[in-house]
């Protein structure tokens, strides 16, 4: 029988009352537990329990029908079978109220899609701290709906096949990237999968690689090297040659706008605009522009007076001359 995956949205939202029993599997939310050494790249988790996850479901740690993981079972990273398992379970068994597996990880010349080692790096990275949450893939078989509990349709699993279980890639805290760097860890095969899933995966593992590369992705910042002051001389040597250029354009401005008023009423707007113009590249605020004043042409020596004024004097010349 083909099995649906989907989600526990899927689940209360009613998605499975019209599958076939036994036809859809669920991943179940993380229980986090401090991980224990147990040999070699052996560490021992609580991989699921009876308590009350946050939308108000449990799973009964009796109802766990374990053989047909047991024989084919690994450990996988974020429910995805499309990726090589990251370690194999050494033992699963139910004690007391949990479900505990002792899982090995892979070594860390161990290839992998997004880097060598990445299942070692994810085992150290239980050490640190820096991750600490498993989860659990499993296809409902039994169970009741608990409507006392209150929840988004509470549900009670009373019996459950696993199928599979995952390291969690929600990061601890949020100093998870410094936590793993500062011990020597190599957490680049988890950034190259983080930046993968952030564009291919789902909704919550897009959100789960979104905590990781807003660890990893560097504030923009200026390094200003071993002598600060080199730097600071070369700001006020740059400040200085600006507001030079800055003087300099203002007289010439200036300038062009003391020609302006020889040049009459319609050339001297004209200058005012390139004037404004000027001042809006330099970010400063422009003058209110003025109506230039009427210019008194009556002192200026047109071109006709300076004809009629040369003919005089010529006539007299030669008058003088004649005589």
């Amino acid at each position: 029988m083909a099995i649906d995956r989907i989600t526990l949205r899927d689940w209360h939202e009613g998605r499975h009352k019209d599958a076939a029993p036994g036809s859809v599997a669920l991943p179940w939310g993380f229980s986090v537990s401090k991980s224990e050494v147990g040999g070699q790249r052996v560490r021992r988790f609580v991989a699921s329990d009876q308590s009350v996850d946050r939308d108000g479901d449990t799973i009964d740690p009796s109802g766990w029908e374990l053989d047909n993981y047991r024989k084919a079972g690994s450990f996988l990273w974020a429910h995805d079978p499309g990726l090589p398992p990251i370690g194999g379970v050494e033992t699963i068994e139910v004690e007391g109220q949990q479900l505990m597996l002792a899982v090995k990880f892979t070594d860390a010349d161990m290839q992998h899609p997004f880097g060598r080692g990445f299942g070692h790096s994810v085992m150290r990275m239980y050490d640190e701290g820096a991750i600490r949450g498993v989860s659990v893939g499993f296809v409902p078989i039994e169970w009741t709906y608990n409507e006392e509990r209150g929840g988004w349709s509470p549900t009670d699993f009373k019996r459950q096949e696993l199928l599979e279980v995952s390291a969690t890639p929600v990061p601890s805290n949020p100093n998870a990237v410094h936590v793993a760097r500062s011990a020597g860890i190599d957490v680049a095969p988890v950034m190259a999968w983080a930046e993968h899933a952030r564009d291919n995966g789902g909704a919550w593992v897009k959100s789960a690689a979104g905590l990781w590369l807003d660890q990893h992705e560097p504030k923009k910042t200026t390094t200003i090297g071993a002598n600060p002051m080199q730097y600071i001389d070369h700001i006020k040597a740059a400040t200085k040659a600006a507001g030079s250029v800055v003087d300099e354009i203002a007289e010439r401005v200036d300038a062009l706008a003391d020609a302006g008023a020889l040049l009459g009423e319609g050339n001297a707007a004209k200058l005012a605009e390139v004037s404004t113009k000027i001042a809006s590249i330099l970010g400063a605020e422009p003058e209110p522009e003025a109506k230039p004043e009427p210019v008194d042409m009556s002192k200026y020596v047109t071109q006709e007076q300076h004809k009629s004024d040369l003919e005089s004097l010529t006539a007299a010349i030669a008058k003088q001359v004649a005589r």
